[in-house]
């Protein structure tokens, strides 16, 4: 899916990545969770900067503002995990 990333992880070890095509304005809906093991997942903006960074434990769920359009990457590793990934564009209101 060009709008979302899923990732609903029973036991993962290594790297996955996924990328998605965002424009200027846009706002991800993150919902991040680590319930066992080790995540770390970080969004790379089109210039390679992290727009986030983090391990899903203090912050489950939150948004990510986009200020610049292009392809942006969700990098995600674990360590003998288990845990939730959603992210998904968020709906624009009229």
């Amino acid at each position: 899916d060009p709008d979302a990333y899923m990732l609903d992880i029973e036991k993962m070890n290594g790297t996955d990545l996924h990328t998605l095509e965002l424009h200027e304005w846009d706002v991800l809906q993150v919902q991040f969770e680590t319930v066992k093991g080790s995540l770390y997942m970080e969004i790379k903006a089109p210039d390679g900067t992290a727009v986030y960074r983090g391990n899903g434990k203090e912050n489950t769920a939150f948004t990510v503002n986009i200020r610049e359009s292009g392809v942006y990457t969700v990098v995600v590793e674990a360590r003998h995990a288990k845990g939730t990934i959603h992210i998904r564009l968020e709906e624009e209101t009229t």
